[in-house]
Parts: C-alpha cells; structure tokens; sequence
C-alpha cells in the first residue's frame, strides 16, 4: 500500500473519527450506559434526585450490549486475568456455561485491547476498531480486485456505515465477526494468483477470528459467502487443483483449531432451548416486504431513537442502508458494467434478499425443519446484501469514472425504480391505515432521502455529459455528500453516553455485595437488575437472558412462574428467564437470600432489611444453604415425574432428593451429614464434608456435563439432582469433595 492508498484510506478514516468525535473530544462511550441508568433499578432510585423522571437516554433497542455482552466478556478477561480458563458463569441462572456461551467470545484475538484498563476505556477502543478494520480491509479486497482508489475508498466506507454494522455496532460481537469477511475473499483471490503459503495462514487467521468473534449466525454466512467465492474463482481458474487442494487444507486447519471451542458451543446448543423458544411465524420474523423502502429512506417508518418508529416490530433487524449514492451506484453497476464478477455480486444480493426477506424461498429452511437454519432469524442475511452492494457500488463507481460514451438509458431506469420504490412505500402506508402523527413522521423523513436522491440522479447525468477526466470532481462532491449522508444516518441511531454511567455501585448493590456466604438473588420485576446485570457486580443470580439458555432450566423457571409442575414450551417471553413469583419452595431451594421488588412483599418468611428508593431488598428466612444432605433418594422416570415430585407439598426438601440416576441404581437411604464450603470459584468448588456413614450431598448449582467431582481426589459420580442440580454419595467419615469444570 503506497502513500495513495494511505491518502484515499485517510479519507474513510477521517469520517469514521468524525463519528466517534463525541468520544475523543466530549469524553463520552460508544456504550448505552444511558438504557442501563434509565430503564433498570436501583440506578434509577440512585440518580433519582438529580432526575426525578429518569436519565434521558437515546435508544432503546440498545439494552442488550450492557446486559449482556459486556458482563460476560468482562467476566472473561477478568479470569483470564487471574489464569483461569473462563469456563463458568456462576452468576446467572443459578450456574451457566461462560465460554461454550458464544458471545462471550473469550480467546478472541482482539481481546487483547480489553485487558487494558480500565475497561470502559479499552472497550469503547474495542468498538471503534470494528469500523477501521473493515474499511480497511474493504479496501484491500477492492483494491486487489483492480479498482481504482476511489472506487475502493466509496465500497469501504459504505460497508464501514452500512445498516447492518450500524444497528449492531455496540454489541462488540456481530460487528466483529463480519468484519473479516473481505480479508477472507482477500486470501482467497490470493491463494489463487500467489504461491506463497503465508496467504493461507492469514486466512485461517482471519477465519479463526470471525469464528471467535462471537456471533455463530453471522459466522456460518461468512463461510457461504467464503464457499461460494471459492467456487467462483475456482470454476474461473478452470477447476485449479492447486488452488483447491490450497483452500481445503486451509479449511480443514480451520476446523481443527477451533474443535476446543466448537465442540462446548455445539454441547450447548443441543442442551439448550433455543429450538423451541420461538417461532419462525411471529411478525418480523423475516423481512417484510414493505420495510425493503428502508434501503432508500432508512426511517420511512420511524426511528427507535426519536421514539417514532412505527413499522414492523425491530427496526435493527430491517435496516440496510448503504447510502444513496452507493445504492444507486450499485444499480448503475449492474446496467453498465457487463462482467462476471458483476453478476456473481448481483446475485449474491439477489439470493440474500429472497433468503431475508418474507418469501417462499426464505420459508423453505423452516417448512423442512433444516438444523440450526430453522432456529435463526434470517433478517441478519441483510449483512451479506449490504456486503454485496457495497462491492457493486465500487463497481459501479469505477465504470462512471472510466466510460466514455454517453447513455442516459441507466439513469433514467434507476430514478424510474427509485419512484417505484417509494410509491409502494406509500401504498403500505394507505393499506395499514396510519394515524396522521406517522404520516407526518413519514413525510418529515422523506425530506432527506428525496433530496439526495435527486442530487445523486443530477450527479449520474453531469457526469454523462463531462469528459471523463472532469467527472472526478463531480464524483469527490457526491463522496463528500456521502459522508455527510452516512454519518447523519448513524449518528441519529448511534448513542455516545456519559462514562459515569457505567454499572455504578449503588447503595443497593453495595449492600448485597457486603452480605457474607453463598447466596441468590432474585427480582421481581425485569425492571430491577435486568437479567445478567448481577453478572457485572458478581452476584449470584437466579434470572438469566440468552438465546442459548438451557432447556431444564427454563422449564424449572417456567414451573416457578406458573405456580404448578407445568414444563410444556412456550416459556413466555423468548431469551429472558425470571420467575416472577418468589412464593415457592424452588425458589428456597434454589438459596434465594434476597428479593428486589418495587412493590411491598408481604410475607411470614420475608422481611424487608434494605432500601433504596423505589427498591425494596427482602430476605427470606426460608433459603436452602448452598450445599446440604438429604437421608432419602427417590428416582425419577421422567422430567414430568421429576417435576411433579418437586412441587409436591407433602415433601421435604431438606430431607429427600430426586434423582435422575439413569441405569446406575442407588440406594433410598442416606446417612446424614455436615458439610461446609471451604472455596467457592467459578470453575471449582470444594468442600468438606462430615457424615456418619454412606450419605448423598445436594449442590444446588446447575447440573452441567462438564462439572466433574472427586472424593479425596477419586471420581465419583455426578447425579442430576432435584431437575436442575448436582448430587453426589460420599461415604461415611470425613471428605473433602472438589467440584471443577473440565470444559469437555
């Protein structure tokens, strides 16, 4: 790369600085620490005299980065840190698997930013590399593919600010992973024309980091689009052997890097819920094809932050803006620039358009029950659409600096289009029958889209009629309009919050964080430390949000929460497990200590001990201890009669257990026992124990594969214990009993 390419690349550079100018210049995060103070308790009740009514904040779809990723990726680095494999999340949902968890992503390569603190600094750097990266490497994909450079800087910075990355910029995870895509197809082309074996190791490198980055559903498109381009290049080098033989074993190297990792998350997903907490019928499971307007008029329908979004149910999911120029750049592509890799792009937005959008094609995967595709939501096939389009518009782009001849034909078949587009957008409009409020909302935010389409079909026929020479100042104008269009466009989504605001420790907080022993809490309002919050601030909770959750888990939760052994799916609201009622002995059982709520609990075996503003803290009196014995096992044929034995009211818990114990038979009775905790890690736990003779120990952690135990250091048996959790026999005496995660 020459002092050129540095230049054109500066240009997409500088804009992508301009749009995190709040960061370097106001000091404020690219992190909706302004959803985590505004919506969610005791942080309200803390700022509460400041702001009676709340801290404003900008957008609410943005909740999920501070209650989830960042919890978990900071729980990563933070035992990492301490030499520990970050196996294990203790802190939600009684027990939950922390690397298996995809978006945790803890051996991603970039990861190494985030042990840098403090860390709301190194993630906020972590955020912004998401855009250079895949400018920069757009730009080396482009350039390799014989552009020119400002053909290349365009398709680069209409990626970098394309919907897709938009909407997903402050997950730190999605973003990652499809960043790499370019620098793949990149090795690709050079695998192919370059014998030198280092390509193939930067592309099993940049697969490797896609596939850590966290995200799988983004991950397997960037393989097909990686297969597909393959299969491309590879019929156009004329079944190049080499060239074959090349890729294979770089994929195959791929593969066996990653089984460590790959095996624990696909552990996961089969013990998961996740094929039966939601349904591909629901409204917005694909896109509709009335939200396809949003390519033209990103907020034809609203935006979530103005609080005016009107259309169909998330507007993150639907958004693939890439620009008004780069979309009609890309069309002039296609009927002017007559090449096969022209028609390989067109047909790559082609096939991810049907796929995304709500077609009996995108039906087919579903109808068949195909796996993992049947689970995943395809709006996200919208990254490879605005992937596509952005190589098109550096298509397009190059074929209007260079053609000689002046055809207006494309020009006028592109504006014609454009007028469809937004006619159809009205006719939706009209059929739903929308107040005047969103007509207004509409109209207002047509104003924007309509002008720059017209400056941009005036710039396609200036530059028809100038020699070809002058047509580069016409086209740095429209690039400049661009970014001005881009940076409007993500800057209105994008919130760039107060660095105070993250995760402070309340007076809430501050007194369960001081509270001795092993205990849960639990809430009973998602208004109160949304789930996985307590992640943050290392306490043990009983809720949990993931996509991934585990299946036993959430029927327990589910039976909670109707008050009766029912465990039959749906589950209430996908992803997001709290019990609600805290009356109930498996809610003892599970050790709940403490129970937030934002109304009085009025209870004999529930005292308030805290408070702090609207937020109550309630101690129940009736919570097990973390680990005890029971004198009687009874076996459990199936999940129902296990369920059912559990809320049986003439059963005492302390004293009898459920076992699953599968073909192994044990005995009904057990000595009883003491035992106490010596040493409570994520990843281990190990006690003493004291018991008269042959005894069976409760732990009521959650009962995973991968937990191991020993007695005085020999194996012993781990038995699903009471639906959730792990029981083990210990013989008389007195033992020391270690648990540990072993990952496999």
């Amino acid at each position: 790369m020459n002092k050129k390419d540095l230049l054109s690349l500066g240009l997409v550079l500088f804009a992508i600085l301009l749009f995190f100018r709040g960061f370097f210049i106001q000091g404020r995060v690219p992190i909706p620490t302004d959803t985590l103070v505004n919506l969610f308790h005791p942080f309200r009740d803390y700022y509460a005299k400041d702001y009676p009514r709340g801290i404003p904040y900008k957008n609410f779809l943005l909740a999920d980065p501070v209650t989830q990723q960042i919890p978990w990726k900071s729980l990563s680095i933070s035992q990492m840190s301490r030499g520990q494999l970050p196996l294990w999340n203790p802190y939600q949902m009684a027990g939950y698997p922390l690397l298996a968890n995809i978006q945790s992503s803890p051996f991603y390569p970039l990861n190494i930013l985030l042990f840098i603190s403090p860390f709301i600094l190194s993630w906020s750097v972590f955020i912004l590399l998401q855009q250079i990266l895949a400018a920069f490497f757009m730009y080396l994909f482009l350039r390799n593919l014989k552009l020119e450079r400002l053909s290349a800087s365009l398709g680069s910075l209409s990626f970098a600010f394309c919907g897709f990355f938009i909407a997903w910029l402050e997950w730190g995870t999605i973003v990652h992973t499809a960043l790499w895509l370019p620098l793949i197809l990149l090795c690709v082309d050079k695998i192919l024309s370059d014998k030198r074996y280092r390509w193939s190791g930067i592309f099993i490198f940049a697969v490797l980091s896609s596939f850590l980055a966290g995200h799988l559903q983004t991950f397997i498109y960037t393989c097909g689009v990686t297969s597909l381009y393959f299969l491309y290049r590879f019929v156009e080098s004329r079944y190049n052997r080499q060239f074959f033989s090349r890729f294979v074993l770089s994929g195959l190297a791929v593969i066996l890097i990653s089984l460590p990792i790959l095996v624990p998350q696909l552990q996961l997903i089969s013990l998961s819920a996740r094929n039966i907490d939601q349904s591909w019928q629901q409204a917005g499971w694909f896109i509709p094809v009335s939200q396809a307007i949003q390519f033209i008029a990103p907020d034809f329908f609203g935006n979530p932050a103005t609080g005016n979004y009107f259309g169909v149910w998330n507007y993150g999911e639907f958004i693939g803006y890439i620009g008004i120029f780069p979309l009609l750049l890309a069309f002039y592509a296609l009927l002017r620039r007559k090449s096969n890799d022209t028609y390989f792009w067109a047909a790559l937005a082609a096939m991810s358009v049907l796929l995304a959008f709500q077609t009996p094609l995108a039906k087919l995967p579903y109808e068949l029950g195909i796996p993992f595709f049947s689970s995943t939501q395809p709006t996200r096939l919208i990254f490879v659409a605005d992937f596509a389009l952005s190589v098109l518009a550096a298509f397009g782009l190059e074929r209007l600096l260079k053609t000689k001849s002046k055809v207006f034909l494309p020009q006028i078949i592109i504006i014609l289009f454009l007028l469809f587009g937004v006619g159809y957008g009205f006719m939706q409009l009209q059929t739903r029958q929308i107040s005047v409020t969103n007509w207004q909302v509409t109209t207002h935010n047509l104003i924007l889209p309509l002008f720059l389409v017209t400056v941009a079909c005036g710039g396609l026929f200036v530059s028809s009629l100038l020699a070809t020479k002058k047509r580069t100042v016409v086209v740095a104008f429209m690039f400049v309009m661009t970014i001005g269009d881009l940076l409007i466009f993500a800057g209105k989504f994008t919130p760039f919050a107060n660095s105070s605001y993250f995760y402070p420790t309340t007076k809430a907080i501050a007194f369960l964080k001081e509270q001795p022993g092993q205990f849960r809490i639990m809430t009973t309002d998602r208004r109160i430390l949304h789930p996985n919050i307590a992640t943050q601030y290392r306490l043990q909770s009983i809720d949990g949000y993931d996509p991934l959750y585990l299946l036993k888990y959430g029927e327990m939760m589910a039976a909670v929460g109707r008050g009766k052994p029912d465990i039959i799916p749906p589950f209430g609201y996908f992803r997001i497990l709290t019990p609600g009622s805290f009356d109930s002995p498996l809610i003892d059982l599970l050790g709940v200590r403490y129970i937030l709520s934002l109304t009085e609990i009025h209870s004999p075996h529930v005292k308030q001990v805290y408070s702090e503003g609207e937020t109550r803290v309630y101690e129940n009196a009736r919570a097990f201890p973390r680990a005890f014995f029971v004198t009687s096992v009874s076996p459990a044929a199936n999940n129902q009669q296990a369920i059912n034995f559990l809320f049986n009211s003439a059963v005492d818990l302390h004293t009898i257990a459920i076992v699953e114990a599968g073909e192994s038979e044990l005995p009904t009775q057990f000595s009883p026992g003491k035992v106490t905790i010596d040493s409570y890690t994520e990843n281990s736990i190990t006690l003493t124990a004291r018991t008269d003779g042959k005894a069976f120990m409760v732990l009521t952690d959650t009962f995973y594969p991968t937990w191991k135990a020993t007695v005085d250091g020999k194996p012993t048996v781990v038995y699903r214990t009471d639906y959730n959790f792990r029981g083990v026999v210990v013989p008389g005496g007195e033992h020391r009993i270690v648990f540990k995660d072993t990952l496999f």
